[in-house]
């Protein structure tokens, strides 16, 4: 792995040395301090779009008459289609599979020469702090903007190891280890660039379109609770046993008329999904039938939230749910700068009650590590239901 780190430093140093070459004149374009057309690189995944939606919002605020167009990964795309605080919205296909870092450098090259060049981009802001797995830094560079700003490689271990040598793709980086919500560390580029922040609360779009999908069970329930289930999450260490779902929905069941919805996407989501039903009766199953946008309309029929720290979680927060999340790392975890934990990635200005392992397992004193459920299943259902039993009036 040192040798594999070592290789892919070497070749980060032949990139930049031979853009610096390439794009001489593009990278040494006259200095403004007037943005007029900035490019924010964002190609994360739902949860991490949707904690940016307060960035979107400020920077429109801070920068009125900028031409300000996003890049996402085309999976979210539908989530900030209708966003009114940018003027164009596109996406990045990353290649997965062998030789993908190196197939994505060439990729993210002819991207920005195709699409990229001819807009003379005077601010480009990649504002991830953790690891950039995604590319974005190279896009960011080949993007050939006047400015470029990111957070450093040094700010915490992991990128120091994975990211070595991508501040040089950059003409500012920023240097904060300090552990906050990822909103806060989103709107801090607010504040890098001397602007302010008037509004912090996350903020979702959609149309009548999306709207229609409502149509299926007639809009919110007036007889009985609806409550939103997301069994899933993008790693199964973050998942809770699809058993402890199955025996909280049955002891809700016992003392309340309920509906029970089911939504997220994906093959593991369908599957626990089958599971859920052959114990639990389940009025609507929604598991990859929806869009991002449509999801969030169903969210708003519902009165409550049960699921796992993903990202139908935040659209659930956005969209001013109250209800029960998990996490699979205590806040204390600092080795690992935060990571998965409500700290960083928890429900933002939520009534969604957050749990965690009371201690955290063997082995996993710095955060789990483990390909399965592990230290979450610390959480137990009598410690969740009480807690409902208030949300839900039971």
């Amino acid at each position: 792995m040192e040798v594999q780190n070592q290789m892919k430093f070497l070749f980060v140093r032949l990139v930049h040395f031979l853009g610096i070459i390439f794009l001489d004149k593009k990278l040494k374009a006259n200095y403004s301090q007037e943005y007029k057309n900035i490019l924010l690189i964002r190609l994360d995944e739902i949860g991490d779009v949707v904690l940016m939606t307060p960035l979107l919002r400020e920077m429109r605020s801070n920068y009125p008459e900028a031409d300000i167009t996003l890049i996402v990964k085309p999976q979210v795309y539908n989530l900030v289609e209708l966003c009114p605080y940018v003027n164009k919205v596109m996406t990045f296909d990353r290649y997965e599979g062998r030789f993908s870092f190196i197939f994505n450098i060439i990729k993210a090259f002819r991207y920005a020469k195709v699409f990229l060049w001819k807009e003379k981009y005077d601010l480009v802001i990649v504002p991830r702090w953790d690891t950039d797995h995604y590319g974005a830094s190279f896009l960011a560079f080949f993007s050939g903007g006047i400015e470029r700003l990111a957070y450093s490689e040094t700010v915490n271990v992991g990128k120091q190891l994975l990211n070595r040598g991508y501040d040089r793709f950059f003409t500012k980086v920023f240097h904060t280890s300090d552990i906050k919500h990822e909103v806060l560390r989103n709107l801090d580029w607010i504040n890098f660039l001397g602007g302010k922040v008037k509004n912090y609360s996350l903020e979702l779009w959609s149309n009548k379109e999306d709207r229609k999908v409502c149509n299926s069970f007639g809009g919110e329930s007036k007889n009985c609770f609806r409550i939103a289930v997301v069994t899933s999450a993008g790693a199964k260490r973050k998942e809770w046993d699809i058993n402890n779902f199955i025996d909280l929905i049955q002891r809700i069941r016992s003392k309340k008329n309920v509906e029970i919805v089911l939504l997220g996407g994906g093959y593991n989501t369908y599957k626990l999904g089958e599971i859920l039903k052959k114990s639990c009766k389940v009025e609507y199953d929604f598991i990859g039938k929806t869009t991002l946008r449509e999801t969030v309309e169903i969210l708003k029929t519902c009165s409550c939230f049960i699921g796992c720290d993903t990202g139908p979680m935040h659209l659930a927060a956005a969209c001013g749910l109250s209800g029960v999340t998990f996490f699979v790392n205590k806040n204390s975890i600092v080795e690992q700068y935060g990571l998965d934990t409500a700290k960083r990635f928890g429900p933002w200005n939520s009534h969604i009650v957050t749990f965690e392992p009371k201690l955290m397992s063997s082995g996993c004193e710095n955060g789990c590590k483990k390909e399965f459920a592990h230290c979450i299943n610390q959480i137990t259902v009598d410690d969740v239901y009480e807690k409902l039993k208030n949300i839900l009036n039971i």
